[in-house]
């Protein structure tokens, strides 16, 4: 699988991955959404892939579901040496340093 080839090299780049089942699916509902709007059936955007922030402006919802399985999350490290900046690798994924980043916690 794409996921497996990815995960195997020492650097890889994320958007090579397949979108998950969630995100495809919000993705799905703001084209659906869209062309709605062309046709002039306007729909409330919060049920079609979007939602209000507190400032009132419509966010993108990218996906409902986590960005990846806890036993992957648990293999991920970004080995930084000193510290977490903006080059942390776990940055980069949008993901949480952990245990294994030993430097960055």
């Amino acid at each position: 699988s794409a996921f497996l080839k990815a995960s195997v090299k020492p650097k890889s780049d994320m958007a090579t991955l397949p979108p998950t089942r969630g995100a495809a699916r919000q993705h799905s509902l703001r084209v659906y959404l869209q062309i709605q709007q062309w046709l002039g059936n306007p729909l409330p955007p919060t049920q079609w892939g979007w939602s209000r922030g507190e400032d009132g402006i419509l966010n993108a919802v990218t996906t409902n579901d986590p960005v990846a399985p806890d036993s992957v999350l648990k293999m991920i490290f970004c080995r930084c040496t000193t510290g977490c900046g903006v080059r942390c690798g776990c940055r980069k994924a949008g993901i949480s340093c952990s245990g294994a980043c030993g430097v960055c916690l």
